[in-house]
Formats: C-alpha cells, structure tokens, sequence
C-alpha cells in the first residue's frame, strides 16, 4: 500500500512539475508577444509537493481499508483488519503495476493518455470497497442489501472527510507554488 501510494504521489509529482512548466511557458509566451518581459523564471516544485502527496494518497489508501473494515463489521463478519489489508494489497498489486506503467508513459512524454488511463483507474478503484464489503459473510438480522447501503453510507462519509483532509495537504504545496512563481 505505501508502494503504490510512493508511486502515485511521484506520478503526481511529475505531473505537477510539468502543469507548473506549462503555465510558466504559457506566461511567458503571452507576455513576450505583448512585447513585455514576464519576469517569470523556469520554476521548480519543492519536494515537499512528493512528500506531501505520498502522505495524502496512503491515508487515502488506509482510509480504504478502514471503510472495508467498517462495512464488514456492519455485516457482522469475524474479519480483522489485517486480513482486510491483505486482501486489499492483493488487490491493489494490479493497480501498482499499472501506476508504473503510467509514470513511465509519463516520463517519456505522453502525459495525457497517461492520465486518461489514470482517471480510469480511479474509476475502477472506487468499486473495491464496494465490492470487498458485499461479498462479507452477513450475520445480521437485516437484509444485506441494506446492510450494504448503510455500509456505503458509511464509506462515502468517511471517504470524503479523507479525501478533503488529503488534498489539503497536497494540495497546498502545489498552490504554494504557483503563487510563488507568478509572485
């Protein structure tokens, strides 16, 4: 799990680096046919912006199992957690592999199909814990369709409080740097 989250925040490092080259190109560009210097250098990102994305994606990552955990323990099934990680790593090896795959698509220069890749991966992870929670063994008196709805409740909840706290903490080093390049 930090490996892939190691290596997507890397892909988002690179990504990064090349959206902050662009804009800087794209300024420079503009000013210099208005006949004005820019003052725009060829900035940098810091490695915080990796540092910061690595911690972010891996508690996105942990948030996972704590939600497959959750909803299994809605169902009433016996798991503990660390069969419920190893069971989501088994999972996300594919994912890591393909994430590779990805930074090098990227490093050699076709970001973009990269990136469409990317989203569409991400599409296909949000159905993991969906999946890893409705296939638990039901031990309760309800229905598991309902149970597997309260369960989805719960994620999405806990997902997006997740999701919030990590692209603040990604997030802001990027936008750090954009202000700092334009500033």
């Amino acid at each position: 799990m930090l490996g892939n989250a190691m290596i997507v925040a890397l892909l988002g490092y690179v990504w990064a680096s090349q959206a902050l080259h662009g804009v800087s190109s794209a300024v420079n560009s503009f000013t210099s046919r208005l006949g004005v210097s820019s003052g725009v250098g060829d900035p940098s990102i810091g490695i915080g912006v990796f540092f910061r994305g690595w911690i972010a994606v891996a508690l996105v990552l942990y948030a996972m199992v704590a939600v497959v955990f959750i909803g299994k323990k809605i169902y009433g099934d016996t798991v503990d957690i660390q069969e419920v990680h190893d069971k989501l790593s088994q999972i996300m090896i594919a994912f890591a592999a393909l994430n590779i795959v990805l930074l090098l698509l990227t490093l050699i220069g076709a970001s973009m199909m990269a990136g469409v890749i990317f989203m569409i991966s991400l599409i296909f992870m949000l159905f993991i814990p969906s999946y890893l929670i409705s296939v638990s063994t039901n031990r309760r008196q309800l229905d598991s369709f309902w149970l597997w709805a309260i369960s989805m409740v719960v994620a999405a909840v806990v997902f997006f409080m997740i999701l919030f706290l990590a692209i603040n903490i990604a997030g802001s080093q990027f936008a750090q740097a954009l202000i700092s390049m334009m500033g």
